[in-house]
């Protein structure tokens, strides 16, 4: 036999009403989905089921066993943030990067290797003689 059975078993008697007076669908309307509702004893057409969510990789909140996905749950900001440890942004509850990480230079001019306040032929040279050196 169908579940309806067991439908009747819950709490809601008015879920086996709604059911046998909506037509079936494949979509999120209650007729579709109702047996989803009831996974892991979620409240019948609520998205506390593991059965809802967010159904697209991309999203932040992204639940890959959402079977009945909603793209008006899937948020797209918490995650996105600067991953670089050694910035001076860096956002730990960041999963994926942005672009935004800012760092700060120790020397503001990282070519002049002589240190004479520009870059010239003798950074150059500077950089030859140590050119292949083993650091």
């Amino acid at each position: 036999m169908s579940a309806l059975p067991d439908v009747r078993r819950h709490r809601h008697p008015e879920i086996l009403d709604l059911f046998l007076t909506t037509p079936t669908a494949n979509g999120n309307d209650f007729g579709g989905n109702w047996q989803a509702s009831w996974v892991d004893n979620g409240t019948p057409g609520m998205a506390n089921s593991s059965a809802f969510g967010c159904n697209n990789p991309a999203a932040c909140n992204f639940n890959p066993n959402a079977i009945l996905g909603n793209e008006a749950e899937c948020e797209f900001d918490s995650c996105y943030g600067c991953t670089y440890v050694s910035s001076n942004n860096f956002d730990a509850n960041a999963t994926i990067d942005d672009g935004s990480c800012e760092f700060t230079l120790d020397n503001p001019c990282p070519a002049d290797l002589n240190g004479d306040g520009s870059v010239s032929t003798a950074d150059l040279l500077e950089f030859l003689v140590d050119f292949g050196n083993p650091c």
